[in-house]
């Protein structure tokens, strides 16, 4: 796949515009890359790809969720590691004040990955590893009227 990309990048005259380019959900290919699904030894190479045809690995969705943050909160190993090592930072919050240690709070493997590449790389990583609850209202099936309240969990 990645060999793939290579040649499509190369035929296009401004890859800079395409790999930047975000669809109607404000994703870039870097967060589509980076969202996990099949293959991802091939995705961790799409990635260096986008990277090397000059792909912002710090842009953000309407929520301020970074291609990094993605990757983290799927618990995608390979493309998270791809993502720092091409210059993403694991400290940038989304919209709620949550790092990509905070999106992986449910994984301590992808926590330990998170501070290990950050380490090798001379950097430090922010956050508290750890959910957070959140109130939510529920509406009745006619969506008129405050139903319940329950507490949701999220990372």
């Amino acid at each position: 796949m990645a060999l793939v990309l290579r040649q499509l990048l190369a035929m296009v005259p401004e890859p800079q515009r395409l790999v930047n380019r975000k669809n109607i959900y404000d994703w870039t290919p870097l967060h589509l890359c980076a969202n996990g699904g099949a293959h991802p030894q091939a995705r961790a190479g799409m990635i260096s790809q986008l990277c090397q045809a000059k792909a912002d690995v710090e842009a953000t969705k309407r929520n301020g969720t970074t291609p990094l943050m993605v990757a983290s909160a799927t618990s995608q190993f390979l493309q998270a590691e791809a993502l720092m090592l091409n210059g993403a930072d694991p400290n940038n919050c989304d919209e709620n004040g949550q790092t990509c240690l905070d999106l992986a709070w449910n994984n301590q493997k992808m926590q330990q990955l998170l501070v290990d590449t950050a380490a090798e790389l001379g950097h430090g990583v922010s956050g508290v590893g750890r959910q957070r609850a959140y109130t939510r209202i529920h509406t009745d099936a006619c969506g008129e009227k405050p139903a319940l309240w329950r507490t949701r969990l999220y990372g």
